[in-house]
């Protein structure tokens, strides 16, 4: 079976519930556990603060990675897909050049406006149509079974790792943050 490496975002104890992204996606990505084997990184904040999370990423049947200090970049680099929000994950996993599944929600976390003026004629190559979701209990599977899809978005992710990491004279990023 192929890997894939769900790594939702922590969502800060002020929200209403910081584990939104796995409330939301957790039943949809079940369904394609008979085909892909499914490891979930909480975020390590979340691990321990959350007995009820653990339970129900077990109950679920996904493999989930309790070692915090495993290093990512061997992660990115030995799965066949990443699932993730538009966070630290997605960043890491455009500069491994992984194949990458956004599964957004209604409480994600703001990005910098210039990060998102980069980001918005890209972002249709990661990001899950949630729209057709809803109609569609298969679309997730659709995704990773499109091999067109993944050699679109194999050409934007060098477009936008170039953007992001390739050329330091031309750096987005320091543009971005001013450094």
């Amino acid at each position: 079976k192929k890997i894939i490496y769900w790594l939702p975002s922590y969502r800060s104890p002020k929200v209403e519930n910081p584990d939104l992204g796995i409330d939301k996606w957790i039943d949809k990505v079940k369904l394609i556990t008979d085909e892909f084997n499914v490891i979930i990184r909480p975020h390590p904040d979340r691990l321990f603060a959350s007995k009820g999370l653990l339970k129900k990423i077990n109950n679920n049947n996904f493999f989930i990675d309790l070692d915090v200090t495993r290093n990512l970049a061997e992660i990115y680099k030995s799965v066949d897909f990443i699932f993730c929000e538009i966070s630290g994950p997605f960043y890491s996993a455009i500069y491994n050049k992984s194949k990458i599944l956004i599964l957004d929600h209604e409480n994600r976390k703001e990005s910098h406006s210039k990060m998102d003026e980069i980001l918005k004629e890209f972002i249709k190559y990661y990001k899950i149509d949630t729209k057709k979701i809803v109609d569609n209990k298969d679309l997730i599977k659709e995704y990773l079974n499109d091999q067109n899809y993944w050699n679109n978005q194999k050409i934007q992710t060098e477009k936008l790792h170039d953007i992001l990491y390739e050329f330091p004279e031309e750096n987005k990023i320091k543009d971005i943050f001013n450094v």
